[in-house]
């Protein structure tokens, strides 16, 4: 688990480094499979904070959140009902789901039942930002 919270913090300072020189646009984000350890495998969300609050206040209503845990269980809670994942066909389960707040704001899930062997075919749906016109995801695989 820690290695797992790690990687995400990581990858999410990476991409807070390279949003500085630019602003993130809320209708851009990020969607990568990183393969942490031979068969553990995580998948990360990355957008502007703005994407994640807009997304979330529609979903709950304005007032859904008092705090900042508060919010990212609604996150976890939103992109586990929006996205889906499938490798080989088969939909994995999105588990684990860590926040790390920022201008560039992440959420990780580690990806459980994914196939002993291997990855073929990968289908990802994200959903998680319908609400945001034009909304356009990257997805990379590491």
């Amino acid at each position: 688990m820690k290695k797992y919270i790690k990687t995400i913090v990581a990858v999410a300072l990476l991409f807070c480094a390279t949003s500085i020189a630019k602003a993130h646009p809320t209708n851009i984000s990020s969607i990568m499979l990183i393969e942490q350890e031979p068969g553990e495998w995580i998948v990360q969300v990355n957008t502007s904070l703005t994407a994640f609050q807009y997304e979330i206040r529609h979903a709950f209503g304005e007032n859904s959140y008092a705090s900042p845990e508060e919010f990212n269980e609604l996150v976890v809670k939103h992109f586990r009902k929006h996205m889906s994942v499938k490798i080989n066909g088969e939909k994995v389960e999105l588990t684990d789901g860590v926040v790390v707040l920022g201008h560039a704001t992440t959420l990780g899930f580690r990806l459980s039942g994914i196939p002993e062997s291997g990855i073929n075919d990968i289908s990802v749906k994200n959903e998680g930002f319908k609400n945001i016109g034009k909304s356009k995801s990257i997805f990379s695989k590491y």
